[in-house]
């Protein structure tokens, strides 16, 4: 579809994000005939070379329209909207580029921080951008790339942030997770914290105001993104592999190091299903139509319905997963080449290779495929699909859960939610110096009231996941 020359793409180290938007659209209007299909769109050259308004490119084609109805050739005009889509490119030394995600033309371009501090997938809400040099976050407009504020986190980042409309949360190495407010104002009275149980494993999702985020000890959180407080956590039976995968309306799914690809549902806040795949995940699960798909580290494919967890297909040789075009599914296989398998039964419709050190970017959000070779992001695309497909929607209505309606106002403080780690990982630890005291039954007796020793019980204030 398009290839573009960029700097941020340039080498080994390479972070790619995709924002799309639900604000900002490009309107098209489809001038339709027995024959075929012929576009005009808004901010591309009119007939007289002009370029066209929304207003103007639905004028154009309502006259194309009336000029095939008078030679008699029965027409009409069909609208759609097309959203926004930016890749939001960073490179090891520190450039963050944005760049149309449809056209390949390059927005802006901005240097942050110093070339030789880590940094991470940026990412961006309706209005800002936000990257990280080292342990301090970079904040922009979206449209411009104008750089409008920065802040150093309290501790070392531990990952990758995430922007909501109110917030940028930035995931930190000792587990918590701070939420930097981005209105100047409140942001003077500085940051809020989320305790996390855990470091956390890859870079949190983000569906409508749903934050959740998987640990290494085997915990998923989710939280209210937009007031910055904890909303509830899953703990799972080993260290979860990749980010959390989402479909509409309300499942989450994680694969594990032991083995498991698991379904939550956020508002059950609780396991639905999970399925034994035998060996370690090996990446994030990827959706497409109503199946779910993880490949694990020997090599297998696993093809599972994501409404029951049951399988339907597996297939060896997948390396991973790369994106969905249609009924296809595009995986990276150990031979060096890329396929296009059939959802329905794994089947290989296609093959072709794979260039000598490129990479295959990540999308869940829509059917392009974006390759990375050298200094070059290139997009490929269904011949028959000018437009794209969008697979993931950013709007999800707010779900009910038992944090989301408190009125009290949640402690959120630092020392807070170091406070509550330390007590979560104390009752994770068997050899805790909590021995009991003489003439007490170990293993609970009458002494413990009606208190379960193995649950997961402990007062409101120690347990920040606790009821009330």
């Amino acid at each position: 579809s398009w290839t573009a020359q960029t700097v941020a793409a340039r080498g080994e180290g390479m972070e790619m994000n995709m924002h799309l938007s639900n604000s900002r659209f490009t309107h098209v209007f489809d001038v339709v005939t027995a024959d075929g299909v012929r576009s005009f769109v808004e901010g591309t050259l009119g007939p007289q070379g002009q370029v066209m308004t929304k207003e103007e490119a639905e004028r154009q084609a309502d006259i194309a329209m009336r000029m095939l109805k008078l030679e008699g050739i029965e027409a009409s005009v069909k609208s759609r909207q097309i959203p926004e889509l930016t890749l939001l490119v960073q490179s090891p030394a520190g450039r963050v580029e944005a760049i149309d995600a449809e056209t390949g033309r390059i927005k802006w371009q901005l240097a942050v921080g110093e070339p030789d501090l880590p940094g991470a997938v940026p990412t961006a809400n309706e209005n800002y951008t936000a990257s990280l040099s080292g342990s301090t976050l970079y904040v922009t407009e979206i449209a411009t790339g104008k750089l409008v504020a920065q802040h150093s986190t309290r501790n070392i980042p531990g990952g990758s942030p995430t922007l909501t409309e109110s917030h940028a949360l930035v995931p930190l190495y000792r587990g918590a997770m701070e939420a930097v407010p981005l209105d100047p104002e409140l942001a003077k009275a500085g940051s809020t914290f989320l305790s996390s149980f855990g470091s956390p494993t890859a870079r949190p999702t983000l569906v409508g105001d749903i934050l959740c985020w998987p640990t290494d000890r085997g915990a998923v959180y989710f939280a209210d993104g937009a007031r910055a407080t904890d909303l509830f956590r899953v703990r799972t039976r080993d260290r979860i592999v990749g980010q959390v995968a989402y479909a509409a309306p309300q499942s989450f799914f994680v694969g594990t190091e032991d083995g498991y690809l698991i379904c939550i549902d956020d508002k059950r806040e609780s396991i639905v299903w999970d399925y034994l795949m035998g060996t370690p995940a090996a990446g994030t699960p990827y959706v497409l139509g109503d199946m779910v798909f993880v490949v694990t580290t020997d090599g297998m494919l696993h093809g599972v319905d994501a409404k029951l967890g049951v399988e339907r297909w597996t297939r060896r040789g997948v390396r991973r997963t790369a994106g969905g075009i249609g009924n296809r599914l595009i995986c990276e296989m150990f031979d060096g080449t890329l396929a296009a398998l059939d959802v329905a039964n794994g089947e290989a419709l296609a093959r072709v290779p794979m260039p000598r050190g490129a990479t295959i970017i990540d999308n869940t959000i829509t059917d392009r495929l974006y390759l990375v070779e050298g200094g070059r992001i290139s997009c490929y695309r269904d011949a028959d699909e000018p437009w794209p497909t969008i697979y993931f929607s950013v709007v999800k209505d707010k779900a009910s859960h038992s944090g989301a309606d408190s009125e009290d106002e949640p402690d959120t403080t630092e020392e807070t939610a170091e406070a509550s780690i330390a007590a979560e990982s104390a009752a994770d630890n068997p050899f805790a110096p909590d021995s009991p005291a003489d003439g007490e039954d170990p293993f609970g007796g009458d002494s413990g009231a009606d208190e379960d020793p193995f649950g997961d019980s402990g007062s409101g204030d120690d347990d920040p996941f606790g009821g009330d």
